[in-house]
């Protein structure tokens, strides 16, 4: 039983993300994996150990418990409690995943988890190679961004997934036992690689290569007298690679070029990116370096910090929500405390894994498997120096039950009671039962509020709402649920319940633009232009790139009979989005009215261009011909 069930979550892991936007059931949204693998623990170890204990130790065991010592303290001490509560009970699944990867001793059950894990990306590079070929059976490409990633919300997640994969699938290709094992190994390798490599994903290519380089390096150090390592086995690595480069260079030229052009180009824009929210993780540090903000805490300070970094000239409107560093992350979350966690974490999961080989204690097929979770997990790690890998949730499940693995073969036998007891049953059931309640909390959420999300973008309005409600009592810290309930009051000019929600909002996240925007729209469409103009005043204190806010901004002015002022907003929000055709509109307009020939003329000439190239929205066509007439 542990071994089918360990099979079926390790495969269909990645599968989670398939976005079934009709079916509240089953939502874009992947955190209902959680409850799922605390349900199948429990079941699993109900049915295995009929309620039978056994209490072990490992070394490792001390660096998990600190690490969720520390999630504890940043939890009690952190800026909004009751979000970070909800984090550490989703963080709970990890330490499941650890403790159930403790259980899989023999060699069969811990193969099942790594042809899972090879299983479950293969299929979702597949349908990866469909989308890219144009057939979306699920539509799952156009839900959020119209952008191709598979199951997954965004390639650097998918890409995540093949970091850890792809090393198991070198491996399992070195170690074959015969030809036809080899060929097929290479065949998966390949797929699995192409796939890795049209998700354009700088750091997954680094992660990859220090993986392989790893495993390589560990074959030939603790197999000498093996020969999985020849011209034959070696040389068509090499060739694949090198043909799968070719073929990128040469029909993706001018994007899988310049991305390999990009390492050493210092302007280059996601470079700077990273580099804006390393420094504003690294103020926030600075401000908590002790014990930390919280967990998740990053996603509500950074506005407030960001705002120094978030120039004009970078054309960049706000950070990510994500420190894309789980060291740093670590750090913000938990401080010193934290960050000393999972470094700690890391070093003993070394010291346990290598350790073995070293004292040359293990079976050729013990060697093997412990080869396998050092490259693929170290290939993590790295992508995680450029990634939030361990915050997601996939990746994050699979290396702690990957490290549970490892501590497996460190266990020492404590005490063994090989009778069952109901007595046991009905206490450990209630507190399985509350835990797996306690994490579903927000996983339900989560799911009402994608499906919420899918109705909105269908205009199902009410529909909506419902789903908003329901998600907002089983999550009710989620801003974000309040800005959206906010936005359907507005577009059913409910606008005193818009208030209360965009209200709402700012009281779980103080800094954020985006209710304070669509606050000052709601005070604007009542004709309450004072408090209108204090919250778009607050939305670009936080976000002075944020165009949306201009924008409307300049439109409130032009309503008050304020075209000097409008101009000035208008033009704010032009040299942040310079194509965007309603602005120019609006400025040709201003300027003919108030005599500015000059400024007149340059907006013709843009819009004219823009004409000619129909560039133009249909809706405002005619309204451009009218101007430029006139």
């Amino acid at each position: 039983m542990v071994e089918i069930i360990t099979l079926l979550l390790a495969i269909s892991l990645p599968l989670i993300y398939f976005p079934f936007s009709f079916n509240p059931l089953f939502i874009s949204d992947f955190k209902w994996f959680y409850g799922l693998v605390l349900a199948a623990f429990a079941f699993s170890i109900i049915i295995k150990r009929n309620f039978k204990y056994v209490f072990i130790k490992s070394k490792l065991d001390i660096a998990l418990i600190f690490l969720f010592l520390s999630n504890c303290i940043s939890v009690i001490f952190s800026f909004k409690p009751s979000i970070s509560l909800n984090i550490l009970l989703v963080f709970l699944s990890f330490y499941v995943a650890y403790y159930v990867g403790s259980y899989i001793k023999d060699k069969d059950k811990r193969r099942y988890v790594f042809i899972g894990v090879i299983w479950g990306s293969l299929l979702v590079s597949c349908y990866y190679f469909f989308q890219k070929g144009g057939l979306d059976f699920l539509n799952l490409g156009i839900i959020w961004n119209k952008d191709f990633s598979s199951t997954f919300s965004n390639a650097n997640n998918l890409a995540g997934l093949l970091v850890f994969s792809i090393p198991i699938q070198i491996c399992f290709y070195l170690f074959a036992k015969n030809i036809l094992e080899r060929i097929i190994n290479y065949i998966i390798f390949m797929t699995l690689l192409v796939a890795l490599m049209f998700t354009q994903t700088r750091a997954s290519w680094v992660g990859v290569i220090i993986a392989f380089v790893i495993s390589i390096f560990l074959i030939r150090k603790y197999f000498k007298g093996d020969q999985y390592i020849t011209l034959k086995t070696f040389a068509p690595i090499v060739l694949g690679v090198g043909i799968i480069v070719s073929v990128f260079s040469i029909f993706q030229h001018n994007v899988f070029i310049k991305r390999i052009e990009s390492f050493a180009d210092h302007n280059d824009q996601s470079i700077i990116h990273r580099k804006l929210i390393w420094r504003t993780a690294g103020d926030i540090i600075h401000d908590y370096w002790f014990i930390g903000a919280g967990l998740g805490m990053y996603e509500i300070l950074h506005p407030h910090y960001q705002t120094k970094y978030i120039t004009p000239e970078q054309n960049i409107d706000s950070l990510s929500v994500n420190v894309h560093n789980d060291l740093l992350e670590s750090a913000v979350d938990g401080g010193v405390i934290g960050l000393f966690a999972i470094i700690f974490l890391f070093i003993n999961f070394y010291i346990m894994s290598i350790k073995p080989l070293r004292e040359n204690s293990l079976s050729k097929t013990q060697k093997e498997e412990n080869i396998i979770i050092l490259s693929s997990c170290t290939g993590l790690i790295v992508y995680g120096l450029f990634h939030s890998a361990l915050r997601q949730p996939t990746t994050a499940i699979y290396f702690f039950l990957f490290m549970g693995m490892v501590r497996s073969a460190g266990i020492q036998l404590i005490q063994e009671n090989k009778k069952g007891s109901m007595v046991r049953f009905f206490i450990i059931t209630p507190i399985l039962c509350g835990l797996i309640f306690l994490t579903l909390r927000p996983i339900i959420g989560n799911l009402y509020f994608a499906k919420a999300a899918s109705d909105k973008r269908d205009n199902n309005l009410s529909k909506a709402l419902s789903f908003y409600n329901k998600a907002q009592i089983w999550k009710p810290y989620d801003y974000k649920i309040y800005i959206n309930k906010g936005n359907i009051h507005m577009r059913l000019k409910k606008y005193d319940k818009a208030i209360d929600e965009f209200k709402h909002s700012l009281e779980f996240h103080p800094y954020s633009s985006n209710a304070y925007n669509s606050l000052a729209v709601t005070y604007y469409t009542i004709k309450k232009y004072e408090e209108a103009k204090k919250n778009f005043e607050s939305a670009v204190e936080i976000n002075p790139n944020f165009f949306g806010a201009y924008f409307n901004n300049g439109l409130m002015h032009l309503t008050m009979g304020k075209p000097f002022k409008a101009i000035i907003l208008f033009e704010q929000a032009r040299n942040l989005q310079p194509s965007n055709m309603l602005t120019r509109f609006y400025l040709a307009g201003l300027y003919k009215m108030t005599g500015d020939t000059k400024s007149f003329n340059d907006e013709s000439i843009f819009l004219q261009k823009a004409l000619d190239e129909r560039k133009l929205p249909p809706k405002l066509v005619p309204l451009v011909k009218k101007i430029l007439e006139e």
